[in-house]
């Protein structure tokens, strides 16, 4: 009598998922460990648009991405936890069926003995004796639909002159962006080769253990396919997200490059020019800059359409040795996805040392402003006007430097000079400790008291500073003193090294300037 085996082939079996296992401890966790390391929470470019009341496009590929790449982490983390719950289900369902093999075997031969009718072959089935089973081609999951974010077109060269839009672009130290592009990469190839593991071994399995022979070998592949599936979407949307990534930190860098000799020319206007010719320069190089940043929100703007959500995976595999807290949208309690609504507010965005505000007066926002628009500021300490540096010797009506406040609302239609009134050390000496500087006409002191200059006659109005009145802290040369009647004949007098007034005052000036007209880079 011949005992017919059970439609598997244990030995098989094992062996393939063992392969599987190393995989998974030695592929898919390692890489996607340093994958999730380098990816990190929340994005590391746009910071500087971040901070702003208006959400443009980069701010809104930015939250977009901020919550991609929380999923991807939190997906992971459910890729490896369902692939060793479905390994610790097998290996429980082999070793019932080893156990009910030996019984059986030992009852087989103890009937064959009983009839003298005898065979040595066991319960269990070798891969000869196993009916091949049929293997269907898993489909590809659909993509996921990329989440959409409310954004408005940015008054730029308006509501954020040359100096606010070149602080933008530089507040970020993209060397982490383009970690992250790397890190998604690396994210994107270790869950494509993990998928890759997986259909190598779903037609051996299929000839090893059927579907059709048995409904634990149908569930145990129908698992093994729904863990494939999430792992193919996860990794095309971490590759399609990489790619996009690359594209946004390459235009900001761009726009790096074209908005920098612009703000060095906004830099020397009031050097290279005659007053009556700063105002139509500022708006020049404002029309400028706007295109750059135009140009930059155009590329984002067709680029996020490409930043993809992975369906949440969540643990669907359960295994009694496995527990984990699953929130409501799916993630892990330790690795949640932020807060993020369609408006792009977010609690993890770093937003540098003071958001960089818009022109005193004017709307941030131009057309229709789908996240409901923002009041236009006031001057204040924090949201000073718009200006141009006026170094030292410029102008004879300021010759220790100041500000040309351009016109505005909130200033004067024609433009005004506020006076920078000497050195920053004696500045910071006021009584009752409050600056001298402030006092003297600073953003911050009472009513803006700069004045307007004369029109300019000539050359221009420039001071002549070798004319200009000596420091009270300058040292004057002297020639005093003889030199010893004994000894040998030294120096008739050893030189000090003269302090270099010129080099302090430029140095005082440029200090004051940032503090009181880029206070968003002091805070």
């Amino acid at each position: 009598m011949t005992v017919r085996g059970i439609a598997i082939d244990l030995q098989a079996v094992t062996d393939l998922f063992t392969k599987l296992s190393s995989d998974v401890d030695v592929g898919l966790v390692p890489d996607g460990e340093r994958a999730a390391l380098g990816v990190g929470c929340g994005a590391r470019f746009g910071t500087g648009f971040a901070a702003l009341d208006v959400q443009g496009h980069v701010k809104a590929s930015s939250v977009a991405f901020s919550g991609a790449i929380s999923r991807y982490v939190a997906n992971l983390d459910a890729h490896v936890t369902n692939a060793r719950a479905l390994l610790a289900s097998v290996e429980r369902v082999l070793k019932n069926y080893r156990s009910a093999d030996v019984v059986a075997a030992a009852l087989a031969t103890s009937t064959m003995a009983r009839s003298g009718a005898y065979t040595d072959e066991s319960t269990a089935a070798s891969a000869a004796s196993v009916d091949p089973g049929v293997v269907t081609p898993i489909p590809p999951p659909p993509l996921p639909r990329v989440p959409d974010f409310d954004s408005t077109e940015i008054a730029w060269g308006k509501a954020f002159d040359v100096q606010r839009m070149k602080d933008i672009l530089f507040r970020d130290d993209l060397s982490e962006a383009w970690t992250q592009v790397s890190a998604l990469r690396l994210l994107g190839e270790a869950l494509e080769n993990h998928y890759r593991r997986v259909l190598e071994l779903r037609p051996k399995l299929a000839t090893v253990w059927p579907a059709q022979a048995s409904m634990t070998a149908t569930e145990a592949q129908t698992r093994l396919d729904d863990h494939a599936k999430a792992v193919w979407q996860d990794a095309i949307c971490a590759q399609s997200t990489a790619k996009t990534l690359d594209g946004i930190v390459t235009a900001i860098v761009s726009a790096r490059t074209k908005i920098a000799p612009i703000h060095d020319r906004w830099q020397t206007v009031t050097v290279d020019f005659v007053p009556d010719d700063w105002n139509p320069a500022a708006v020049v190089l404002n029309q400028r800059g706007r295109r750059v940043m135009k140009e930059l929100d155009a590329t984002v703007a067709d680029l996020r359409t490409q930043i993809y959500w992975p369906n949440a995976v969540g643990f669907k595999i359960q295994d009694p040795e496995v527990t984990r807290v699953i929130t409501d949208d799916g993630m892990t309690s330790a690795s949640a996805s932020p807060q993020v609504n369609r408006h792009g507010s977010r609690s993890d965005v770093p937003t540098g040392p003071w958001p960089i505000p818009p022109v005193p007066g004017a709307n941030p926002s131009e057309g229709p402003a789908l996240t409901g628009g923002s009041t236009p500021v006031g001057v204040t300490p924090i949201t000073p006007p718009s200006t141009l540096p006026v170094p030292p010797g410029v102008v004879a009506e300021s010759p220790f430097g100041g500000a040309w406040v351009l016109p505005s609302s909130t200033t004067t239609p024609t433009g005004r000079l506020l006076p920078f009134r000497g050195g920053m050390a004696s500045a910071e000496r006021g009584s009752g400790g409050q600056s001298r500087v402030m006092n003297s006409g600073g953003v911050g002191g009472s009513g803006m008291m700069g004045y307007p200059m004369s029109s300019p006659s000539g050359g221009g109005a420039r001071a002549d500073t070798a004319n200009r009145q000596r420091m009270a802290t300058e040292q004057w040369e002297i020639e005093e003193g003889v030199p010893p009647v004994i000894g040998e004949m030294g120096p008739f007098f050893v030189e000090e090294e003269e302090p270099n007034d010129e080099d302090q005052l430029r140095k005082d000036f440029e200090n004051w300037y940032n503090r009181y007209m880029l206070p968003w880079n002091e805070g």
